[in-house]
């Protein structure tokens, strides 16, 4: 969009999302709450808000994640400014099951009526939005994804790259990389990896879990809780938050998300996109990149044992089939779910608004 001419305002907390100087962005700090349930604390974040759409008067207003969704389209609707939503997936408001839930969805099914557009990343959210009349069909659009960056995340680029893991070479490596919530699946996850260790005494297998913590969400787990659950593996190493991405995905064989429901998750956009096989459950987001015994394998979902046999069965492929799995993957991501393809796409529904 930049690139197109126009100019962006990017509202964000106050954190490492606005490193990156762009020429034609601008950067303004909201920290919003993530707890949707605390109304008081978005009632701050909303008058903030909608003191600075009301200053800026801009053109459009692009929002992700549910807090900004609700806030974005409530004052999109009051100051007569066309609003795109972007629903990254169906996570916990619709996976969980707590009290609060149905009043949240009333709300977030109101304020989405406001919008112009609401984008979803994949086929079965669009079905399921529109099976419980959740949104209008004309106001529903489907991308895949948000797009991977096939130049950033290419083998090629990293093949030359030291093995920052200090392992020897004949380790084999299963990644995971998000999040550490439940339903992200990281207690599965782990619960395999202990199950794949016992099985395997003899084998140099390594899991790496790279995420952080997100205290603003009910399903985190607690660094007591992680440490509690792997202290007694050496094998499964936790590196915590990390930024360079790409050489922990160079470095590992395997990259797994056992995540209970998902828009289109971008690690294994980005797994694939590097010629990595990928493991992932059997859910909305997941099953939409990984075509079994092509690109990687499925299990099911919440269930430990399930993983553990896709791993397993991952550690007993001969090397040219785990190579021809990568290979696959980067060609469906070539095909798909580039940024090029999806920017494309996207920047095609905002022109039919403000230009």
């Amino acid at each position: 969009m930049v690139k197109q001419g126009y100019e962006i305002t990017i509202v964000v907390p106050n954190d490492f999302t606005a490193k990156e100087v762009l020429p034609n962005v601008t950067y303004h700090f909201i920290a919003f709450n993530q707890k949707i349930y605390k109304a008081y604390l978005n009632l701050i974040s909303f008058i903030q808000l909608f003191l600075f759409v009301k200053k800026t008067k801009p053109d459009l207003i692009i929002s992700y994640t549910l807090v900004p969704n609700i806030i974005g389209s409530l004052i999109g609707s009051r100051l007569k400014i066309p609003v795109i939503n972007n629903i990254t997936g169906l996570g916990s408001l619709f996976v969980s099951t707590s009290f609060v839930n149905p009043i949240i969805k009333k709300v977030f099914k109101y304020t989405l009526s406001k919008s112009f557009k609401t984008i979803v990343l994949n086929k079965a959210d669009f079905d399921y939005l529109l099976s419980i009349h959740f949104i209008q069909k004309e106001k529903l659009e489907l991308l895949n994804g948000e797009g991977v960056d096939e130049i950033k995340f290419s083998p090629a680029k990293y093949q030359t790259e030291s093995n920052i893991t200090n392992t020897p070479k004949d380790v084999f490596k299963f990644l995971f990389i998000g999040r550490l919530l439940k339903e992200k699946g990281i207690i599965e996850f782990i619960e395999a990896a202990q199950y794949i260790l016992n099985q395997n005494p003899t084998k140099n297998i390594v899991f790496q879990i790279i995420g952080e913590f997100d205290t603003g969400n009910r399903s985190v787990i607690s660094p007591t809780q992680l440490s509690a659950l792997i202290e007694q593996y050496p094998d499964i190493h936790y590196v915590g938050f990390q930024e360079n991405i790409p050489i922990y995905i160079a470095n590992s064989d395997c990259v797994v998300l056992p995540s209970y429901r998902e828009g289109m998750p971008r690690v294994l956009l980005e797994a694939a996109s590097m010629q990595k096989p990928i493991i992932a459950t059997d859910v909305p987001g997941c099953s939409d990149l990984v075509i079994p015994n092509y690109n990687g394998l499925l299990c099911h979902v919440k269930d430990s044992m399930s993983l553990a046999s896709s791993m397993q069965v991952m550690l007993e492929m001969p090397a040219p089939t785990l190579e021809l799995m990568g290979l696959n993957g980067r060609k469906l991501i070539l095909e798909k779910f580039t940024s090029t393809i999806i920017n494309l796409k996207y920047h095609s529904i905002v022109q039919t608004i403000i230009d």
